[in-house]
């Protein structure tokens, strides 16, 4: 579909700066915005900051509406933040003639903000130049800095007060940091206090009670001894409230619920509470009393909104967390705000008195279970009745809720003496390195297998000796009602990269589906707002897949010198049909946080930015091409088309060489995203052809439903003067989508039969019509080819009744081209009341030789 809205106009100067370059110029893969520092600002105020990379950057984007950008010098900007910006992390964009980067994360905070001393590197130097914690009207101070050097070590010294509760929180990973903290903190003799690896995350953060007035120190440095200007950190000293988790941890939309808040300098009775070791408030004594109050904590009244869509999420969320859809919260004197997860059905709180299966707390589903684990080895029981057949989903949510759990649920007969089900990991990983999946949450499915009441036991199954209130979980308990989520993924596996179309081009992007309680139908992916100049038709995801390939059109250069401001947000849906009704859920963006790394690393984006870039000489278009015997001597292209299967689909692939100045050799053809079963058939458009063909056979046993192809074209370019050596190009055509229905017959050509003829040769070729799916009719069988069968002539037959099997007598003309037929098919046309209704095909390997 196209659709054209007004822009914003943030890449004004971006395509001025792209019309002017030269058309020789290859589009690459996008610049890669390594690093930018400091990464972040205090709402209300302008910070200068510099890029890490991206040389000739001339403008930069933040996804946070209303922020000013002034260029200064090379990889220099000023960043005016509005003082009403929600605290948040942000995406931001650095935007040269070359594209629009990937993009880093700009935070936006309430607490005064600084950049790390340049003498910082022992404690004595940290104590001469120390912060103080209560200035500006704040409660702390967030400190800019980074490890660019091996062996690195940054000390920063501050001010406190006896009886203060410090929280020190180091954000690295959360920031799109390559840094591993490691923070420890000391007194004014470099005597070490406390020390923290890992607390959010693999971020670090301590709290520790000051016992007496004085200077104390916090050092960071990084435990794989590892620097780079991508080791960049925000070192948080705050006395002010800091929200870790909430209990419950997810609220039933609309739903007006009391949620007590846990974590730190919550109440003005916070000083009295007990805060453990200085390992970030956890107690070491163990205790079976789930109130004690190892954290400080206040019970708030919370509205949470009465949908989840579209809802502004300015949080760090990794690629495994899209199936966790919230809202944030913002407690009124806290510089972080906190993500609360949202659901559609009930929630059940665990009630702290279901330790043993004969306690076991009665459940009603649908419903979404909110419980703690608290103490080490505690197990929550909860029992179920449901109907012989009945289905139900099991969905647990630990690690991507970032609580420290490792949820186990596990399904028993009623008295809790035999395991009918056990659901732990999903280890699937549908996304590659480029979008990780895989997490250690538990999901599946199960079946009643007789009337009655069963119980629900779960667990964690990491063993601990500490107790930890912040083991909170959620698990859902429905009935097998589909749905899924989406995110748009690039297709590059090797570095970061934003969405960059050349001019007239077109761009292929990966959308990913998480299939939920059994949805295993098409997806259609639409397009709900559209940068003006762009275009991005309907794909589909076939039935079970978790795939498909998203094709982002970019209008001719010509067009875009008319156009104002090039660019703006591309927003998607999807949509399935169920019984009852339609599922909608919105496509969310994502990028790759660091190429190079052996598991990948992906989060998700607040939004999907388009850019143009300088146009390639080459485009291809595709149509579906359908022959029948009556058709042999002209195409006939159908929009969408119907397919049956056991049968082969033609493109026909044109080329449009758009620059007389290159020369774009022989265009290599080949299949993108592919369904299963599906081979992929590569083809050839030589250089004096601008048009060619593409096949590929459908399985008997691909299932029914929409399905989008995407043609590939890759190609050598070259100069006309032959003076600059050859450049290897791809560029991809339009999405061809189509509906594959259910095969009335398969035609099938005996394995036994020739595959050469020579010239003026008749030689007989033995197939079958084999009937199905209640199909009675006439079938009539041709050789057909998608521009007219060339050299060779062949009888059609017809089978009428019962018959089956027969032979088609082929004769080869004395000038029939040599080699391979290519695209050589035996079509069968099948009749109902003498109208044609269907075709199925397959291919015919037939060699001419001499």
């Amino acid at each position: 579909m196209k659709n054209y809205v007004p822009f914003r106009g943030w890449l004004y100067r971006l395509t001025l700066a792209c019309v002017l370059v030269s058309t020789t110029t290859i589009a690459e893969a996008g610049p890669v915005l390594s690093s930018i520092y400091p990464s972040g600002a205090r709402a209300g105020t302008t910070v200068n900051i510099k890029l890490g990379s991206v040389d000739d950057a001339n403008d930069l984007y933040l996804s946070l509406p209303g922020v000013r950008v002034h260029k200064l010098g090379e990889k220099e900007f000023s960043v005016s933040i509005p003082s009403e910006a929600p605290a948040g992390a942000y995406d931001i964009y650095a935007l040269s003639p070359s594209g629009l980067s990937s993009p880093r994360i700009f935070t936006v905070g309430r607490l005064p903000e600084v950049l790390e001393s340049d003498a910082n590197e022992d404690v004595a130097s940290a104590i001469a130049q120390p912060q103080g914690l209560d200035t500006d009207g704040a409660h702390g101070i967030i400190i800019n800095g980074r490890l660019e050097k091996t062996g690195d070590f940054d000390y920063h010294g501050f001010t406190a007060k006896k009886g203060q509760v410090v929280v020190v929180e180091c954000w690295a990973e959360r920031i799109d940091s390559a840094l591993r903290a490691l923070v420890e903190l000391y007194d004014h003799n470099g005597r070490r206090l406390h020390m923290q690896r890992h607390l959010i995350g693999v971020d670090p953060l301590l709290v520790f009670r000051v016992p007496a007035d004085g200077l104390y120190v916090a050092k960071v440095s990084d435990l794989t001894h590892t620097s780079s200007d991508e080791h960049f950190y925000r070192l948080v000293l705050d006395t002010g409230p800091r929200v870790l988790f909430t209990d419950p941890c997810v609220l039933q939309t609309g739903q007006t619920t009391t949620v007590t808040l846990h974590g730190w300098n919550l109440t003005p009775s916070a000083m009295a509470l007990p805060l453990g070791d200085g390992t970030g408030g956890i107690s070491t004594t163990a205790s079976s009393v789930k109130t004690r109050p190892l954290y400080d904590r206040t019970d708030v009244t919370i509205n949470p909104p009465t949908h989840v869509a579209n809802l502004p999420l300015p949080f760090h969320r990794r690629s495994t967390q899209l199936a966790v859809t919230g809202f944030t919260y913002q407690h009124p004197q806290s510089n972080t705000p906190t993500l609360i997860s949202l659901c559609d059905t009930t929630i059940v709180d665990d009630d702290d008195h279901n330790q043993t299966h004969a306690q076991a707390q009665d459940i009603e589903f649908p419903c979404e279970i909110a419980g703690q684990l608290l103490t080490p080895g505690e197990e929550d029981w909860f029992a179920i009745r449901v109907r012989r057949g009945e289905v139900l989903w099991f969905e647990g949510f630990g690690e991507r809720i970032d609580s420290p759990v490792d949820l186990e649920i596990t399904l028993l007969n009623t008295t809790g003496s035999e395991e009918l089900a056990n659901f732990s990991d999903m280890r699937h990983n549908h996304g590659g390195l480029r979008f990780p999946t895989d997490h250690c949450d538990p999901s599946g499915r199960w079946v009643a297998p007789a009337d009655g009441r069963y119980l629900l036991l779960i667990r964690n199954a990491t063993g601990s000796l500490q107790t930890d209130p912040r083991r909170v979980y959620r698990v859902s308990v429905r009935r097998e009602e589909p749905d899924f989520q989406l995110a748009l993924a690039s297709q590059q596996s090797k570095n970061p990269e934003a969405i960059n179309v050349t001019a007239g081009g077109r761009k292929s992007v990966d959308i990913i589906a998480l299939r939920n309680r059994g949805a295993t139908g098409s997806i259609r992916i639409s397009a709900v707002e559209v940068p003006r100049g762009f275009e991005c038709p309907d794909v589909w995801l076939h039935p079970g897949a978790s795939h498909a390939p998203l094709i982002i059109g970019a209008a001719p250069k010509s067009s875009h010198e008319k156009v104002p401001n090039i660019g703006g947000v591309l927003r998607l849906v999807g949509r399935t049909r169920i019984s009852g009704g339609e599922i909608v859920r919105p496509v969310t963006g994502s990028v790759m946080t660091r190429g190079g790394l052996p598991l990948g690393l992906a989060r998700l984006t607040e939004e999907i930015p388009l850019c143009v870039t300088p146009e390639l000489p080459l485009r291809i278009t595709a149509r579906h091409v359908e022959t029948t015997h009556v058709l042999a001597e002209r195409v006939k292209e159908f929009p969408e088309p119907r397919v049956s299967q056991a049968s082969v689909i033609t493109l026909s692939v044109e080329a449009e060489r758009l620059n007389s100045n290159l020369v774009v050799g022989e265009i290599t053809l080949s299949g993108q995203s592919l369904p299963r079963g599906v081979q992929n058939q590569l083809s050839l458009i030589t250089e004096q052809k601008e048009r060619g063909f593409i096949s590929f056979y459908l399985p008997p046993s691909l299932p029914p439903g929409r399905y989008t192809v995407v043609v590939k074209g890759q190609a050598s370019l070259r100069d006309i003067s032959e003076e600059s050596p050859p450049h290897d190009i791809t560029v991809f055509s339009n999405p061809v989508s189509f509906e594959v229905y259910l095969a009335p017959f398969i035609v099938e050509i005996d394995p036994k039969q020739p595959t050469k003829i020579r010239r003026g040769e008749t030689i007989q070729i033995h197939y079958t019509a084999r009937r199905q799916n209640g199909f009675i009719g006439k079938i009539h069988t041709e050789m057909v080819a998608p521009n007219g069968v060339v050299g060779l002539r062949g009888r059609g037959v017809s089978f009428i009744s019962q018959t089956e099997g027969g032979n088609i007598q082929i004769i080869a003309n004395e000038d029939a081209p040599l080699g391979a037929a290519d695209f050589l098919r035996f079509e069968g046309a099948g009749y109902i009341e003498d109208e044609i209704v269907y075709l199925v095909s397959c291919f015919v390997d037939l060699e001419v030789i001499e």
